[in-house]
């Protein structure tokens, strides 16, 4: 059950179409995302060591997550954080993102 400090990991998965996280105890690792992957409001765990790819936004982070170690292609936006969240991106690798690598709205007010 959600709430009680559950976690699900998909390890090894090549996913081929648009893979949802949405919750703390989420966990995409090691895996293929084929059309992206969305975060909810909800965040998640982390995004780590994936292979990503999508034709619009390759990660579009609603909600919390570490995002790190992965490689980010083929995407018009790498990724795109929404409004002020607790993300942490490190040792990312973004090729052919014909847009920008990188897109972050928040508000400083």
């Amino acid at each position: 059950a959600f709430g009680d400090g559950s976690k699900v990991v998909l390890r090894g998965v090549v996913v081929r179409g648009r893979a949802a996280l949405n919750g703390i105890g989420c966990t995409l690792q090691d895996c293929e995302a084929r059309c992206g992957v969305e975060v909810g409001p909800e965040g998640a765990a982390a995004l780590t060591d994936c292979l990503i790819r999508a034709r619009g936004v390759g990660v579009a982070a609603h909600g919390g997550l570490a995002i790190e170690r992965n490689i980010v292609e083929g995407c018009a936006t790498g990724v795109c954080v929404y409004g002020n969240v607790a993300a942490k991106l490190a040792g990312n690798e973004f090729r052919c993102c014909s847009a920008a690598a990188m897109v972050v709205y928040c508000n400083l007010a």
